[in-house]
């Protein structure tokens, strides 16, 4: 019972209907604080009631196709099976519609209604063309022979409408639009050939404000001007920019801002013949299905618009920004009351009263859009249980030899993880139990993603979340659209592998350290060696300088001695061709030229010296004969020997050899070997100089034998062994 109003309804058990009190024996009742009433029934459990879960209600009447009132009040009720109903909607009595003798309807296929401003009441069939029923008479107009030109064009009427001066428009199935004038009764015809109309097949028509009809057809739009007659065809907008979800209209309907609403299989579309703009609406903008049925407009300029597969309220708006219409929406379904179908084509109508009817299959939903009451409750959200890998942990339960939950999952903060266990899922659910299972909830994981998702299953799963600390927060959202204010937040930890953990990364920083200071430790080394080497080469450069230097001087010097010692030997070899009979003065004179010789030779190895230091060390060959070249050398010494009573003896095991070799070298080296033989050799010793032919056997070589020269001197083994040794390979080269 209202205590305002004083009404009385009943709520009793319907077989059948599920939503119905379960037992009419009621044993207790309990109000909570968002005004539900629980009610305790005899053996048939618990049923609660509140007024936010039933918005519509409903009139199983039957096969509902299109609804009509008249100026008293009454709601006249076309059905696709049983002819026109007669209904008080106030008090819910229902007639047949009255047919007496032969005003009868000839068909019970009813699909347009019209209550004309004279009280006629229009019907239009498929198949039984047009029917008027003015005051108990009933006159059928039908397509007839072809002999009488005034005619209903076709017996398909789908639909009706009336112009300002009482002209009934006629829309039908394959014969354009018809103009009827009830005075007169004759019937003009637009259709594709006689006006240029977009398609014969028309659907819905719509009588504009502005003078035009609105003619929806299966091709698309047409813009009739009833004054001038001209046709506007519309695939879309009149620029050609855009083009409708769908040609195929099955509703055209003219709400109070001057927006044209167009109802196709496809989406609603919203035409603005102001701005020539078009905007689409479906699914995805909050349309509960793409199959539009009927559209209205409501006492409050909102729209209601049924579809295939419920209900949807589309309120428009100005956006105050761009000055263009922005549309909210929100859906209802069988769970608010509606009928568990979808709803015919054009079935939906506006009372005088404010209240909407609409017509389905199993018969009519009613509501009045200032009387729903909505759950304003604001939800709050739980969490009940949590998945691993799809399988429920519980509370004290160890998984790999640890505790995850040791008490219920929304009493906890927050839940540890290792790294192998990054496949979870987490359920919750929220306080309202008014249409719960229309209940959204909107959730985000912090870390992961920070924008809001939503589901309306009350369920969340993850699946390879990498290591880190991540927080799931989510919120409820109710049937009518009231979000929670508060978050239900829960930590979730998941723990790195050893690899990847703290200690590791403090490892591996350590190591990075040491690999940079080694790093730099060689290089330090690289650059100190490079340092190294660059002061030994600078000093090598600087001795090798000094060096020159010095070379430099001993050449000048050897120079400076070279002429002087060639203006002695010259005269000195006068004297000796002038004074060849003086055996005496010869002897002194030949020591002299010897040493004069020995020494201009000096000088002229420390001149090679530098060439061979500038240019290289080449060898100057000659055929000629060793054994005399050698021995000459060896007679150029027997002053010096004798001098310092030393026995120099020359031995060979041949008389005379010729062979390819440098003779000046060959001075130098035997020169430098008796020197120094005779120089350590103590008085009274004794040097020899022995040529030998000695076999070869290295392979290798060119040559099948080789030459030695030995000297020998008494007492100087070391020496001896070295300037044997040296000898030979002089002879080698």
């Amino acid at each position: 019972m209202d205590k305002k109003t004083g009404e009385v309804r009943q709520l009793r058990n319907k077989a059948g209907d599920e939503r119905s009190l379960q037992n009419n024996t009621v044993m207790v009742l309990y109000e909570d604080s968002s005004e539900t009433m629980w009610v305790g029934t005899y053996k048939k459990g618990i049923s609660y009631f509140n007024e936010c879960a039933f918005k519509f209600g409903a009139e199983y009447i039957g096969d509902i196709s299109c609804i009509e009132e008249d100026k008293e009040g009454y709601v006249w009720l076309g059905t696709n099976d049983v002819g026109i109903i007669y209904w008080n909607s106030v008090t819910g009595n229902r007639a047949a519609f009255p047919q007496k003798g032969k005003d009868k309807l000839t068909t019970d296929a009813i699909v347009c209604i019209l209550k004309a401003s004279d009280g006629k009441l229009w019907i239009g069939t498929f198949g039984g063309g047009l029917i008027c029923y003015d005051n108990g008479r009933i006159i059928h107009y039908k397509k007839n022979i072809p002999e009488r030109q005034n005619s209903l064009a076709h017996n398909n009427v789908l639909a009706l409408a009336e112009d300002k001066q009482g002209i009934i428009w006629i829309g039908t199935l394959g014969g354009g639009v018809q103009s009827l004038n009830p005075k007169t009764g004759l019937f003009t015809t637009y259709n594709t050939t006689s006006a240029g109309l977009i398609s014969d097949y028309v659907s819905s028509l719509c009588m504009g404000k502005e003078g035009s009809l609105w003619i929806g057809t299966a091709q698309g739009l047409s813009e009739l001007d009833i004054e001038t007659k001209k046709v506007v065809n519309l695939e879309g907008t009149k620029s050609g920019k855009e083009y409708f979800s769908d040609q195929n209209i099955s509703q055209v309907y003219e709400d109070s801002r001057g927006l044209i609403w167009i109802g196709t299989c496809e989406g609603l579309n919203v035409y603005n013949p102001k701005t020539d703009e078009l905007i689409i609406l479906g699914v995805e903008q909050g349309v509960s299905s793409p199959i539009i049925s009927g559209i209205v407009e409501d006492g409050n300029e909102n729209i209601w618009v049924t579809t295939a597969r419920g209900i949807t309220n589309v309120i428009p708006a100005v956006d105050l920004k761009t000055g263009r219409y922005i549309f909210h929406s929100c859906v209802y379904d069988d769970k608010d009351g509606l009928q568990n179908s979808g709803f015919n084509l054009r079935s939906i109508k506006k009372l005088s009263s404010g209240e909407i009817l609409m017509g389905g299959l199993y018969g009519i939903n009613r509501f009045r859009p200032d009387d729903i009451k909505y759950n304003k409750k604001r939800p709050s959200v739980m969490f009940t249980r949590l998945f691993l890998f799809n399988e429920e942990v519980g509370v004290g339960e160890e998984y790999e030899g640890r505790v995850i939950l040791d008490k219920a999952l929304n009493k906890v903060d927050q839940i540890k993880l290792s790294y192998e266990q990054n496949m979870f899922s987490v359920q919750f659910a929220s306080d309202n139990y008014i249409l719960p299972e229309k209940t959204e909830y909107a959730y985000k994981l912090e870390g992961f993603n920070e924008g809001w998702m939503t589901t309306a299953f009350g369920k969340v799963t993850y699946t390879n979340l990498a290591p880190g600390t991540y927080m799931l927060k989510v919120k409820a959202v109710n049937s009518d659209g009231y979000g929670g204010d508060e978050e239900a937040s829960l930590k979730i930890v998941i723990y790195p592998p050893f690899w990847r953990s703290v200690w590791a990364y403090v490892v591996y920083s350590l190591l990075l350290v040491a690999v940079l200071i080694l790093g730099r430790y060689w290089i330090l080394r690289g650059e100190r060696d490079k340092f190294k080497k660059q002061q030994i080469k600078q000093e090598i450069e600087r001795n090798q300088e000094k060096a020159d230097m010095k070379l430099k001087f001993f050449t000048h010097v050897g120079h400076e001695l070279r002429t002087p010692l060639t203006l002695i030997i010259s005269p000195l070899e006068t004297l000796m061709k002038e004074y060849q009979s003086d055996a005496a003065l010869m002897d002194k004179l030949n020591i002299v030229q010897r040493n004069a010789l020995r020494l201009l030779n000096l000088v002229n190895q420390l001149l090679d010296f530098r060439k061979i230091d500038v240019n290289g060390y080449y060898l100057s060959l000659s055929d000629d004969d060793i054994i005399s070249c050698i021995h000459t050398i060896c007679d150029s010494f027997i002053s010096l020997s004798e001098k310092k009573d030393i026995s120099l003896i020359f031995h060979s095991a041949v008389p005379s050899l010729n062979m390819l070799f440098d003779g000046d070298k060959m001075r130098e080296v035997m020169m430098n070997l008796l020197s120094n033989a005779l120089k350590f050799t103590c008085n009274g010793g004794r040097v020899d100089v022995s040529v030998g032919l000695v076999e070869g056997q290295d392979s290798r070589k060119c040559w099948k034998s080789e030459w030695l020269i030995q000297v020998s001197a008494l007492k100087k083994k070391t020496e001896n062994a070295f300037s044997n040794v040296f000898i030979k390979w002089i002879i080698r080269i």
